[in-house]
């Protein structure tokens, strides 16, 4: 069976290329339309980009396409001081640090400083959320602490995903894709206007191909996926109600996404970083579904009330050799499910001299997880968690004309958060593989056994239930002299849900964690010059980080973590100039800094700086889409990425620092008559060898790295009617 580079899409969150009119995202740097114009609901209500008083980039439509960007974790190069990747050997999951800010760890016990959301809908769970973009309006990164709007695990920013709205006209998209190692897709996206108030969109898509990676074991390519994923929305406008239904569905099939051993110690390193040395064949299967309702009811042209419900569900069963050796030396098996739900009461006021957003929030998940630990071929482990978790909040934020020019921003979000864990672990160590199947075992703990326990590590007694309830509030200025030109300074609070350190094999490693806080100090100029021809945004941070999570490997093998506290600060400027109609360049630099405290807490050994926190990022992109004759269009781009070295483990292990990375991408292609395309295009043009992941075991002999995606060409057809 072929399978699909690199990719599960996890469609419900899920989706490819847009369809409809090509809009352009001036912050984000693409696109070839000639208004230099984007609206976004960073705050929660409708604004220009440019007069947004926080840290936002913007990517729409057409800047997706023009940067060939098919999956979430593509949005790295675009966004300054992001650092995006596929989580250790899960190519459904995106691990993502916002100004050093991030968690690896996926397990359900333990939650992301990062907040997902499609169509306003939290995504909690990280291990199926490297979303394919398909039918995509547009994606907002929000960098920094969104503590008021968007509440728990949100310390680091959000990531919003907008999906087009069905429209009250037919038509349609087709796409389908052909690249490198037989990779192939097939997109389709229909709407149907149902009368002049009711429509429905209906998009699909199935893909597969081989993978990137050649295993010399098995003797075949592995690292693909093979995808289908459907989306239903259904709109209605009952008066000034607006009505907004959808349900999602999407399996992705992916064939591992393998490592290779880099430390020499066992074997010579393998020739290349995409050639595997192990002899399992690892599976990872992920669904995904869920329904969501928003109903958007104007009452006055000065009062708004919204209602905002979701209903997610995640599965995801995979096996993962972590050793690149054969016979293995570490065999990890999960089996997770989880089930979320999430309702949003939201009143939006609009005054002449001031605005208000306020409202309600509950959320609900119950997840399971089951984790199995095969090592030396000689013990196998069983954990078995379940968690359960409930919050609660308000929140309120309003911004305050003082004078024509001056205004005053305040808000502040009061949140009550109850979590708990129930689990168990017992062992066999009889040197059978148990895989997936229960068995009697020896037990080793459970509930009672850890749940009041003092460790050495942390004298305070062990909590399986956590309840804390917390004021993220928010301050700001903004000056605006003119419509072109705004600055501002603000202070922000935001936190993170604690946690347990489950994935551990001995009740003596087994503790719980409070919450990250962070406190941020921003300043930005947003101007729009030439006409609004040409955009430069500047951002200045500064944080206060108490309370930081850190998970990895311990010297004697197992896993681990740290609390500490740290500093982190920086500079990010992005640009965008229209030279011509149709014609748009683009530019962005981040340069950011940290340093930390003492562990208070830790089973692992801290280094002395953040993972995945390069020091300097750059991009620099050329975008056309120019007419050439009277029915055609050239459409052609070329982008660099520049990332600076980094280490991407917390221990900062010589072994697990990558970089500098150079990226270049590129494509050319025409338009005919405004509705069909034909574009051939790469990424990672020039194959630069790096790596973005990294699973350090010194004490049992590897080091193991997980590369970037190798040059690969597309070729791709649209059409639109």
């Amino acid at each position: 069976m072929k399978r699909q580079v690199g990719r599960i899409s996890m469609a419900a969150l899920l989706c490819a290329c847009a369809g409809g009119a090509l809009a352009q995202a001036p912050a984000a740097g693409a696109g070839a339309k000639d208004s230099d114009e984007i609206v976004v609901t960073a705050q929660r209500r409708a604004e220009r980009l440019q007069d947004v008083p926080i840290a936002v980039t913007a990517i729409d439509s057409a800047a997706l396409q023009a940067r060939q960007m098919t999956q979430l974790v593509d949005i790295m190069a675009t966004v300054p001081n992001l650092h995006a990747s596929n989580n250790i050997g899960q190519g459904s999951a995106t691990t993502v640090f916002i100004r050093g800010v991030g968690e690896t760890e996926s397990i359900v016990a333990i939650d992301p400083p990062v907040g997902f959301y499609v169509d306003d809908v939290l995504i909690a769970r990280q291990g199926v959320n490297n979303m394919a973009l398909f039918d995509i309006e547009r994606i907002e990164v929000l960098r920094g602490p969104q503590g008021t709007l968007y509440g728990r695990n949100t310390s680091a920013g959000a990531i919003k995903v907008v999906t087009k709205k069905p429209e009250f006209e037919n038509g349609f998209l087709g796409e389908a894709s052909y690249g490198r190692f037989d990779t192939w897709m097939l997109k389709g996206s229909a709407n149907l206007a149902l009368g002049p108030a009711t429509a429905v969109r209906l998009n699909a898509m199935v893909g597969d191909g081989d993978g990137d990676t050649f295993n010399r074991v098995l003797n075949k390519r592995v690292n693909g996926t093979e995808t289908v994923g459907v989306r239903g929305q259904l709109r209605h406008q009952a008066g000034d109600v607006e009505i907004n239904l959808s349900a999602d569905f999407a399996r992705g099939n992916q064939n591992g996404r393998y490592g290779v051993d880099v430390s020499g110690l066992l074997r010579p390193p393998a020739p290349s970083l995409y050639i595997s040395s192990t002899g399992t064949d690892m599976r990872n299967i992920g669904k995904a579904w869920g329904f969501a309702g928003t109903v958007e009811w104007p009452l006055s042209d000065a009062l708004t009330l919204k209602s905002i419900t979701g209903y997610r569900a995640t599965q995801q069963r995979y096996n993962l050799e972590l050793t690149d050796q054969n016979p293995s030396l570490y065999l990890v098996y999960s089996d997770v499910d989880s089930r979320q739900f999430t309702q949003e009461l939201q009143a939006n006021v609009t005054q002449d001299r001031f605005n208000l957003v306020a409202g309600l929030y509950y959320f609900n998940e119950r997840s399971t997880q089951f984790i199995g630990d095969y090592i030396f071929s000689s013990f196998f482990f069983r954990k078995d968690i379940r968690v359960r978790a409930d919050a609660i909040a308000g929140f309120a934020q309003g911004t305050f004309r003082l004078t024509d020019t001056l205004s005053l921003i305040a808000g502040g979000r009061l949140t009550h958060e109850v979590k708990a864990i129930d689990m168990s672990l017992k062992g066999d160590f009889t040197g059978t593989d148990r895989q997936f199947a229960d068995f009697a075992g020896v037990p080793l703990f459970t509930n009672s056994t850890i749940c009041g326990q003092v460790i050495p590590q942390r004298p305070k007694p062990v909590a399986c239930r956590l309840s804390v309830t917390r004021f993220t509030p928010r301050l700001g200025l903004e000056y605006k002299p003119d419509e072109d030109l705004m600055l501002y300074a603000s202070w922000t609070r935001g936190f993170k849900s604690g946690g347990w350190s489950a994935r551990v094999n001995s009740a003596a490693e087994f503790l719980d964690f409070d919450p990250e806080q962070i406190d941020s100090y921003e300043a930005g100029l947003r101007s729009s010059l030439l006409d609004r021809r040409a955009t430069v945004n500047l951002t200045g941070f500064y944080y206060d980080y108490t309370n930081r999570f850190a998970s990895g490997t311990t010297p004697s093998g197992g896993f681990g973590i740290a609390i500490t506290d740290a500093k982190i600060w920086g500079v990010e400027l992005e640009t965008s100039w229209r030279l011509a109609p149709g014609v748009r360049v683009t530019g962005n630099l981040a340069w950011q800094d940290n340093s930390l405290s003492r562990p208070a807490t830790a089973t692992i050994i801290l280094g002395d700086r953040l993972q995945r926190s390069p020091a300097w990022q750059a991009s620099a992109g050329l975008y056309v889409d120019t007419p050439v004759a009277e029915r055609l269009n050239l459409l052609a781009s070329a982008d660099y990425s520049y990332m600076s070295k980094h280490f991407v483990s917390p221990q900062n292990f010589a072994s697990t620092e990558t970089g500098p990375i150079n990226l270049v991408n590129a494509s050319l292609g025409v338009r005919l008559d405004g509705r069909h395309e034909l574009s051939v295009g790469c990424r990672n043009c020039f194959q630069a060898n790096y790596f973005n992941q990294a699973l350090p075991f010194p004490a049992f002999g590897f080091v193991t790295v997980y590369p970037g995606a190798r040059a690969s060409w597309t070729i791709t057809a649209r059409t639109r009617f």
